[in-house]
């Protein structure tokens, strides 16, 4: 039994090409994931941020006018926390921006809904207000809604990285691209 040259460079062709496929789909896959573990961590360290801001009392509206270098301290600290959840509420609203590509349209609206109550958490109420007291209501809340955005992420990720899912995502992004190419001829 003699082996054709023509079917061993075909088959070996196949194997590399096929190879080829999962090795990109798993490289792609582990991106995504990563992208997505570092948007976990980033959230986790905003809502600590918001607690750390929210637990505090702003002290300029009863700062006299000789404050103590204690309370320019503190006035500073809180001061730097505003700025903190500042951009982490852009850096946050950013990377999921760029993970949401590879979601259901219905999973993004849910993201999305969840990240709005966790922006309204992070900066709403009297947030940057001079007068703003401690609101130990704000910091549960911050902290209820990083744990259902976490919750809701986990959930459209699992959905995603199933079969479906990802057969889902790529017949999406090629009828995008079809529709582009279209539009530009």
């Amino acid at each position: 039994m003699s082996i054709d040259p023509f079917q061993l460079a075909l088959g070996a062709a196949f194997g590399f090409a096929s190879t080829g496929a999962i090795r990109w789909w798993q490289y792609r896959r582990d991106l995504w994931i990563g992208e997505i573990e570092r948007f976990c961590d980033t959230l986790d360290a905003a809502a600590e941020c918001a607690a750390e801001y929210w637990i505090r009392e702003k002290l300029s509206a009863s700062v006299g006018v000789n404050p103590t270098s204690d309370e320019i301290k503190a006035a500073i600290e809180v001061s730097l926390y505003e700025a903190r959840l500042l951009g982490f509420q852009n850096r946050l609203d950013g990377m999921l921006y760029s993970i949401s590509s590879r979601l259901p349209e219905s999973d993004k609206l849910r993201l999305e809904m969840n990240m709005a109550g966790f922006s309204d958490a992070l900066t709403g109420g009297s947030y940057g207000s001079a007068s703003r007291t401690a609101d130990p209501n704000r910091v549960q809340l911050a902290q209820v809604n990083a744990s259902d955005m976490l919750v809701e992420l986990r959930r459209s990720l699992a959905k995603a990285l199933s079969l479906s899912g990802t057969a889902s995502h790529y017949f999406r992004a090629f009828r995008e691209r079809y529709a582009e190419t279209r539009i530009n001829d």
